[in-house]
């Protein structure tokens, strides 16, 4: 006699928050820090809907940030230095501009000053450095025009708020 084997599946493992890190060739972490899975404050509001245009000379970095904005329901365009990220802030018009500091070809203040100056339906776009070295200049680039500072590695909680703020998301804190 023959018996029925019993087609039972082993339960699915828990599913961790991912963990994005980018570490520079001096072994600097520069990506983004996860928030603690048990917080769900954290999770985007879809709802909010922005253009953005992301300016960052990492691919690593500029994918996982690129994919948190958009899992925030905003529309992304990355731009791999300054003069591209010019010339998609050009075509696109922008709600919110999201740059490195220090970036080959053109660095994020050169992009801040040429935005600043440039088109009078452009200057009043809200801008955020996302940078990882924090030095007395982000004062001064605060006083030409810089909308916000975040610091790497990321906090996603950090970035969510400062886009629904500058945005004007009116749920924003």
């Amino acid at each position: 006699m023959v018996q029925a084997r019993s087609k039972m599946r082993a339960p699915a493992p828990a599913r961790r928050a991912p963990t994005v890190m980018v570490a520079t060739y001096d072994g600097a972490a520069v990506g983004l820090a996860p928030a603690a899975p048990a917080d769900r404050s954290v999770a985007p509001k879809p709802a909010t809907r922005a253009r953005i245009v992301y300016i960052e000379d990492d691919p690593d970095l500029r994918d996982a940030v690129g994919l948190a904005l958009r899992r925030g329901g905003h529309e992304v365009v990355c731009a791999g230095n300054g003069r591209e990220g010019l010339e998609e802030i050009a075509k696109r018009r922008p709600d919110l501009v999201i740059s490195d500091g220090l970036m080959p070809v053109m660095n994020g203040e050169e992009v801040l000053r040429a935005l600043r100056g440039g088109p009078e339906e452009l200057r009043e776009t809200p801008f955020i450095f996302l940078t990882a070295s924090v030095t007395p200049q982000q004062t001064e680039d605060l006083e030409h025009g810089a909308d916000d500072y975040l610091a790497k590695p990321l906090n996603l909680r950090q970035l969510y708020e400062a886009v629904d703020r500058l945005i004007g998301d009116p749920d924003a804190a």
